[in-house]
């Protein structure tokens, strides 16, 4: 009977006989190396060389659990936390926790192999992947979370959790919605500000904000003399989205009166509150003396 490391072995061999001869001396100790570090179960699927300057440089190995991608520097992607997967031309895209990866140059005939792979194993490790109780979320980041296309829920729960760490006290999420193709991102719209999550963070409070507008899939931001573009949001939310933040801008704009002196609102507490996220480094200086301001004067 084998045992579960010859298994594997055999996986890899068989895998790595599909790298031309040529390439398989200088790269073997490369893919050996990555085979080596794979806990027991884990099967080799496939294995591929890629170029630089014409040499082969590097591996790409697909498992049943993940991608690893080998160039010196290791990086490995379960399969779970990805994305849709594309090719074009000799290179493969990945989408990894919304960052868009790309794997340049590999042989002509391996790339439609290695994307479909990659594409089923994803769907292997999604499917069924319902994630919905226990999420860990608020209950108001939860509500406008499940408003999002199933099959992207769990490419966008790392961009969530990094959305509710940056909630201000009182602050209200009121729609999120999944944008972009290749490095897929998180629109958040709350009662005081958008926020997108796409690889790295962007934020612009409704008060800066001159207009907005979308036309078919493409919102546009106009904040203080620039355009803010999000493309490929998604088709059935993008309407609920411009009005929503055009309805947030709106009421931006108008004056708020001072809260009632005896209405129980703790300003040290919520101040205290604001230090907090900016030694953290959620919040910049500007935004909290901002914040600061706007609490003041409701006092």
């Amino acid at each position: 009977m084998e045992t579960t490391e010859q298994i594997t072995n055999s996986d890899f061999e068989e895998a790595f006989l599909k790298v031309e001869p040529k390439n398989q001396k200088i790269l073997r100790k490369r893919a050996e190396r990555a085979n080596e570090t794979l806990p027991a179960g884990e099967r080799v699927l496939a294995v591929s060389e890629f170029f630089s300057l014409g040499v082969a440089s590097g591996i790409i190995m697909v498992t049943n659990k993940k991608v690893i991608v080998d160039k010196g520097p290791k990086a490995e992607y379960p399969h779970v936390e990805m994305g849709p997967v594309s090719s074009e031309g000799r290179a493969i895209n990945l989408n990894f926790q919304g960052r868009a990866i790309t794997i340049q140059k590999l042989p002509e005939g391996r790339v439609a192999e290695i994307t479909g792979l990659i594409a089923e194993q994803i769907g292997l490790a999604t499917e069924g992947n319902d994630e919905r109780r226990g999420s860990g979320f608020s209950e108001a980041v939860e509500k406008a979370f499940f408003q999002i296309d199933p099959k992207h829920q769990k490419f966008l729960r790392a961009a969530a959790r990094e959305v509710e760490s940056r909630l201000l006290p009182g602050e209200n999420v009121l729609a999120m919605c999944e944008h972009d193709v290749a490095n897929i991102g998180l629109l958040t719209v709350t009662d005081k500000r958008v926020i997108s999550v796409s690889g790295s963070t962007e934020e612009y409070f409704h008060d800066i904000i001159g207009s907005v507008q979308s036309v078919g899939r493409y919102l546009t931001l106009y904040v203080q003399g620039k355009q803010v573009n999000y493309p490929h949001v998604a088709k059935d939310r993008i309407a609920e989205i411009t009005s929503l933040i055009s309805q947030q801008i709106a009421k931006a704009r108008v004056p708020q009166q001072a809260a009632p002196t005896g209405t129980g609102v703790d300003i040290v507490s919520q101040l205290e509150k604001l230090a907090d996220l900016r030694a953290k480094g959620i919040l910049t200086d500007d935004e909290f003396t901002t914040q600061k301001a706007k609490l003041l004067s409701q006092s």
